[in-house]
Order: C-alpha cells, then sequence, then structure tokens
C-alpha cells in the first residue's frame, strides 16, 4: 500500500498524555519544550549553540503538519494530561524508517521539567505500538547516545534489546563521531503494558 493511504490516528491517549498530530500554532509551544533542557539536548545531537526563533519553530510545525499527511515525517505532539501543557514531541525520523521492511525508529524529547516521572517511556510505549498495529512494522528502533543513560533507560523500561553500538551515525559537538547504542522490538507482545488506558481516533 502507498504510505499516504495509510490511516493513522490523530490522536492517541494514555492514562496521563495525549498524543496528537502537528498543527498550526504549536511553534512557540514547542520552541518551550526544547528550551527546558536545551543544554542538554545539544550535547548529543547536532544543534546549534542557540535557540531559533520562534517564527522558525511555527514554520517547522506547520511544515510538519503538511508532511504528517504525506507520511513523509510522523510526529506527535506530547501533551500533559493534567495541565494541558505541551511536554514534548515524538516522532519517527524519515532517516530511519524504512517503509519496505517496514522498520522504524521511535524518537523522543520531554521538556526538562517534566523528566524523571515516566512520561516518556509512557509516550515511547505508544509509539511503539502505533508502528506495530498501524504502520505494520516488523520492527522497532530506539538510538541513543552511548552517554546519554537517561535516554537509554527507557528502551530498557519497554524490554528493548540492546542489538549494537554504532559509531558515525551522527556527529556531535566536541568529537567527529557520536557512538551510538541500538535497541530494538520485534513484537508489540514485548512491550510492557505499563497500566496504559487510551483511545485512537482515526
Amino acid at each position: 500500500m502507498n504510505k499516504i493511504l495509510i490511516d493513522l490516528p490523530v490522536k492517541v491517549e494514555t492514562e496521563r498524555l495525549i498524543l496528537r498530530a502537528p498543527q498550526a500554532g504549536d511553534g512557540k509551544h514547542i520552541r518551550n519544550v526544547v528550551n527546558d533542557g536545551y543544554d542538554k539536548m545539544i550535547k548529543y545531537l547536532q544543534f546549534p549553540k542557540t535557540l531559533s526563533s520562534q517564527e522558525e519553530y511555527e514554520k517547522e510545525a506547520r511544515s510538519l503538519q503538511a508532511k504528517w499527511i504525506l507520511r513523509e515525517d510522523i510526529r506527535y505532539t506530547c501533551i500533559d494530561k493534567a495541565t494541558g501543557t505541551i511536554i514534548g514531541r515524538l516522532g519517527f525520523p524519515p532517516q530511519q524508517a524504512v517503509w519496505n521492511t517496514p522498520k522504524f525508529g521511535v524518537s523522543y524529547f520531554i521538556r526538562d521539567s517534566f523528566c524523571n516521572q515516566g512520561m516518556a517511556t509512557e509516550a515511547a510505549n505508544m509509539m511503539a505500538r502505533i508502528a506495530f498495529d498501524y504502520l505494520k512494522a516488523l520492527k522497532t528502533e530506539i538510538y541513543c547516545d552511548e552517554n546519554n543513560k537517561a535516554s537509554q533507560r527507557i528502551p530498557e523500561k519497554l524490554n528493548f534489546t540492546h542489538e549494537a553500538t554504532i559509531s558515525g551515525l551522527w556527529p556531535i559537538p566536541n568529537k567527529p563521531l557520536s557512538k551510538v547504542k541500538l535497541y530494538s522490538c520485534f513484537n508489540k507482545e514485548e512491550l510492557p503494558y505499563l497500566g496504559l488506558s487510551y483511545s485512537l481516533e482515526v
């Protein structure tokens, strides 16, 4: 099937979180999310030393809205149900998507002030389930910088297997090459339930 014909949930609810498709107006909120912990992010990823403008983030939000419809870049905005606060973004990075297998990487970023509450684990669990249920994935993957122990705990809690450690997937500040751990999951049944109760709207 052509990927543009695949139905995806526009909104996903867990006990504590809402994941929804990107939309216009998200830019200023995502910028606040990224700013809350930006110093940690730039240690592990090739991000500019200074945060982009709100206008740039809004342009990105609208571009992602279009790409989501075309299935070119599938991202979800993460919202804390208790407060209505946008706290992060998750997705299936296009550079990690192999549609003819199919297999997908799961990426996640939760703002620093909401970390250490299990929310990234809960949201990543749901993203892996979307990959298996809707994209019919045979494999989901999570890449973590070797030195980012907090990020590594997420696939480990989700029962992903540490499959390999790879050098050179992307450059990082002050080093020519990153060293990244690859974690893999091959079946939705391997994922912990984690007390999730959710509804899907297509």
